[in-house]
């Protein structure tokens, strides 16, 4: 979940005396009265710890870090997250736009105009990071909520969305449409996560 602005492991379990002592000894865990859980930071050393605890005492259900997928339920009580208005403005300096005379199409003028769109796909923690490398149209923030709420960092001069193939394919054919060019990265799995993964895909085929 976002908390405290930063991404944490939240950890949810109906009351057991036991579990609260277990839960008490991860690094760093603190409880939130906000979303009623206990949280901590969202890290590979962490999610070993995490493991480790309650391997002897409880089934550990990971498939919100390792799917991140839009129907899990751990997205449907996210902590409430600021909204995006059209006040917010990008400290990156806005490129220069050369006087022509030669009669342009509406494409070519907005690859002039604007910088391209990087999108970060990090499917283990199920999350879409756009940035706008340059000037932007006040429109593409309204089509962003489109998606949801997302979350601007201002630090970072970036939105955060849910990841779904859905979303990064809308809002890919929505800049292409206007001329803006889009790039596409996608963070690597790796370490626990990949290890995870892997497991519960060979569970799933049987294995």
């Amino acid at each position: 979940m976002f908390h405290r602005d930063a991404w944490r492991y939240a950890i949810i379990f109906d009351y057991d005396k036991n579990l609260t002592g277990l839960v008490r000894s991860i690094d760093q865990i603190t409880w939130s009265q906000t979303n009623k859980c206990w949280y901590t930071r969202a890290d590979e050393p962490t999610l070993k710890q995490i493991l480790t605890i309650f391997r002897e005492s409880a089934d550990v259900d990971i498939s919100a870090i390792v799917s991140g997928e839009k129907d899990n339920p751990a997205f449907e009580s996210e902590p409430r997250k600021t909204e995006i208005t059209e006040d917010i403005v990008l400290s990156t300096p806005v490129p220069e736009v050369k006087s022509t005379t030669k009669k342009e199409t509406f494409s070519q003028l907005k690859k002039q105009e604007y910088s391209p769109v990087l999108f970060t796909i990090s499917e283990p923690d199920g999350r879409l990071v756009i940035k706008f490398t340059g000037k932007y149209d006040k429109e593409w923030i309204r089509e962003l909520n489109e998606f949801g709420r997302p979350y601007y960092d201002a630090n970072r001069n970036e939105w955060l969305l849910k990841w779904t193939q859905l979303t990064v394919d809308s809002l890919s054919d929505y800049f292409s449409s206007r001329g803006i060019e889009v790039i596409v990265k996608k963070r690597e799995v790796t370490g626990v996560l990949k290890e995870l993964r892997d497991e519960q895909s060979a569970r799933a085929a049987g294995y």
